[in-house]
């Protein structure tokens, strides 16, 4: 097409040397690197190829026949670059600018996420390390003694969350968590639930299962990852309700069954509802020291009840609790 118009359009005069500046960016932006490498090549050695003919057969050219024709010709490809080219030069420039911002704004996260977790690690790991040098005193008292355990206890079972947590989240973003099915009973997981983080209710806070219903229930699902959900949810539950009470309770709905874990606690603010979900993202306006964690429960469960094809949401009013809901079928059925 390039050595037609060369010829047929008074070569380096005519316009055609305009359709190969224009046609170039175009080229850079649809072709894949390995194509474009040729293509920049056969243009690098056609033109000069054209150019030397122009110079030595001039014959061979078709010029036209009025100087006007030929300005109107390139006056064409130039409104053809500015209504096509320009557009996409700034298209390109824009996409590589929010790229770059993107890259920054992960880059941070993730050097703020590093430096958040050495703080969360090591806050734990110190709590067992202190309280476990105090055991080995030989003049402590049985009442003392225990309430030493219970704090090792406490700091291992929020180092391990952690831990889950890093591991779960590393799988979902590799997408390698899979779901595993099995027939089981949810009075049973919550019970399982209720006794593993019994540990964490403060003194004061009623943390039961309501009344279950009069009909016994079998479900079918992954109990794995529904337990990781529940647990995640009633740990948070835990952490911030200082009295009151934290009830875990399910109804079956139709096919599905909607398990709720409601609290007294502290609430979320208004204006943390939308971004909850999000990686990282913490009840900034919680000032109390105690209420640290990695901001990465309520995003792994919100990924991992997808997974269960179902769905995550909670209702909170600040100051007088929230209660999360996750609704899932009774009957998970793989899609082939």
């Amino acid at each position: 097409m390039i050595n037609f118009l060369w010829l047929e359009t008074a070569g380096s005069s005519g316009p055609t040397l305009f359709y190969i500046l224009a046609f170039v960016p175009l080229l850079t932006f649809l072709l894949n690197n390995n194509l474009l490498k040729y293509a920049y090549l056969i243009i690098g050695i056609n033109v000069p190829g054209l150019l030397l003919i122009e110079a030595y057969f001039p014959g061979i050219i078709t010029y036209y026949p009025s100087e006007i024709q030929r300005v109107l010709d390139i006056l064409m490809v130039c409104l053809i670059f500015i209504i096509f080219e320009i557009p996409l030069i700034i298209y390109i420039k824009n996409l590589v600018i929010n790229q770059r911002n993107e890259a920054l704004h992960s880059e941070r996260i993730k050097t703020s996420y590093v430096t958040h977790l050495s703080h969360e690690i090591r806050t734990p790991m110190n709590a067992i390390l202190g309280f476990a040098e105090l055991l080995e005193q030989d003049d402590l008292e049985m009442a003392e003694r225990k309430e030493y355990i219970n704090i090792i206890n406490d700091n291992g079972h929020t180092l391990l969350n952690l831990l889950n947590n890093i591991i779960n989240i590393a799988k979902i973003e590799e997408d390698s968590t899979k779901v595993s099915l099995s027939k089981f009973s949810p009075d049973s997981l919550l019970e399982r639930i209720r006794a593993s983080l019994s540990f964490k209710a403060s003194n004061g806070v009623d943390f039961k299962i309501l009344n279950k219903p009069e009909e016994s229930v079998m479900i079918h699902s992954d109990i794995v990852l529904l337990y990781q959900i529940l647990s995640n949810i009633t740990f948070n539950a835990l952490k911030f309700t200082l009295q009151g009470h934290v009830y875990l309770n399910y109804t079956i709905i139709g096919d599905s069954i909607k398990f709720t874990v409601e609290d007294t606690g502290l609430g979320i603010c208004q204006s943390k509802h939308d971004r909850l979900f999000n990686q990282f993202e913490q009840d900034s306006d919680n000032k109390l020291v105690n209420f640290n964690g990695s901001g990465l429960g309520l995003t792994i469960s919100k990924n991992l009840s997808h997974l269960l094809k179902g769905k995550l949401y909670f209702e909170s009013e600040k100051d007088k609790g929230t209660s999360f809901h996750l609704e899932i079928p009774v009957d998970y059925k793989l899609t082939k």
